[in-house]
């Protein structure tokens, strides 16, 4: 998604490397921030430099900021630091600690840097789309997903009424095994291509609702009978007052990126409209987008992926991550079984999934420093004993 940013805000050129079972970013240098430790303190005037235990606000770059952040549909809520220092904390005691409530749209990592040449740097913008709560702690999940369940947005019930119209049974989202609790070390992001879709869809769920009882406000006030309220056809009076309906229905879709974090410490009662929208997102991927995809394929469209790569692409455009692969294949092969769905699909999934997953035994091979030395025995071996028909042929390119 391409994002204009104002003259005044810099940003650096970024790159992610890959490189001996490692994912390294890579930044350009900003002028003066490689210098002592109090005078990088002073640098970051904006975000967190130490994964949210300190953070601090800047008016400018706030300000700065801002008209991207409308871009991207980020919404400003309150966002408070843990107050624990760490290994990255540029002070060392809870006292000089930020933890004070702040009002930001921006994540807890982004960073504002004062450069020693004047200029307002902008760093670390990886995080500005909503954590995946389809990817949570299982038992957080559940326990957020029973809030909600007890207490849902007004507004949410026409929308699930009108979603559920579009739902299609598709294979639940993995649960996470109980041990890994793991709440913000690593987070599964939503892609920007679903919440234009989210987006999308709210708005047209809202604009049908205003046309229809704009509509039923002008018969009631021409005093038309209720066999006439039925009818289907509309007139060309109809017509322009849900055209007019519609035209003053607002875009007040936004997003909390900081929502399910542990720097959002608002009340339930305070956050729960933002959190139900980033839950009503996650939930779209399983209920909406996946079954709308699978038709797609299985029906004949044009949309026939010629690899993996294509398909991948295919799935990002529709918003699904990569990591439902699994899920595509469940319902790929429960529609293969019902012969619904070619026969290629399945096996077209099947092989991303082994590559992906062969590209990760491999990084994790790679982190022993007499692999990274010398990983060509290894990675014949793996993909010998992957690719290979001959019993115990991963066994003669094995290492020693």
């Amino acid at each position: 998604e391409e994002v204009d940013f104002t003259d005044n805000m810099c940003v650096v050129p970024t790159v992610v490397v890959d490189y001996a079972g490692k994912r390294v970013v890579a930044q350009a240098l900003i002028p003066g921030l490689l210098q002592h430790n109090a005078h990088m303190r002073r640098m970051i005037v904006h975000g967190s430099p130490d994964g949210g235990a300190d953070i601090r606000i800047s008016p400018d770059h706030e300000r700065l900021f801002a008209p991207v952040a409308k871009q991207l549909r980020l919404k400003t809520m309150e966002v408070a630091g843990t107050g624990v220092p760490n290994e990255h904390s540029l002070v060392t005691t809870p006292e000089e600690m930020c933890t004070k409530l702040h009002e930001t749209p921006l994540p807890v990592e982004a960073k504002g840097v004062l450069g020693t040449d004047g200029r307002k740097y902008m760093i670390d913008l990886v995080r500005l789309t909503p954590r995946d709560v389809n990817f949570l702690p299982t038992a957080r999940r559940l326990r957020m997903e029973k809030e909600h369940e007890l207490a849902k947005p007004k507004s949410g019930d026409k929308d699930k009424k009108e979603k559920k119209k579009e739902k299609e049974p598709v294979a639940a989202a993995e649960e996470p095994k109980e041990e890994d609790e793991v709440d913000y070390e690593y987070m599964s992001l939503l892609r920007p291509e679903l919440l234009q879709h989210y987006r999308n869809w709210k708005l047209n769920v809202r604009a049908r609702l205003a046309a229809q009882d704009a509509i039923k406000a002008f018969r009631k006030e021409n005093g038309e009978e209720e066999e006439k309220k039925e009818k289907k056809e509309l007139t060309d009076e109809e017509k322009k007052v849900a055209d007019k309906a519609v035209e003053t229905i607002k875009d007040e879709v936004w997003f909390n990126v900081n929502a399910f974090t542990p720097f959002d410490k608002r009340a339930f009662e305070e956050r729960k409209e933002e959190e139900y929208c980033v839950l009503e997102a996650s939930r779209m991927i399983l209920t909406v987008q996946m079954p709308a995809l699978m038709r797609d394929l299985c029906h004949g469209s044009t949309l026939e992926p010629a690899d993996g790569e294509q398909l991948v692409r295919l799935m990002h455009s529709r918003g699904i991550n990569a990591r439902y692969l699994g899920h595509m294949l469940q319902a790929a092969l429960m529609r293969e079984n019902s012969g619904a769905a070619p026969m290629f699909l399945a096996e077209m999934l099947e092989t991303e999934i082994v590559a992906r997953s062969v590209k990760v035994l491999i990084a994790k091979l790679m982190e022993l420093p007499s692999v990274a030395a010398a990983p060509a025995p290894v990675c014949a071996a793996v993909l010998n004993a992957l690719l290979s028909s001959k019993a115990g042929a991963d066994e003669e390119c094995a290492p020693d």
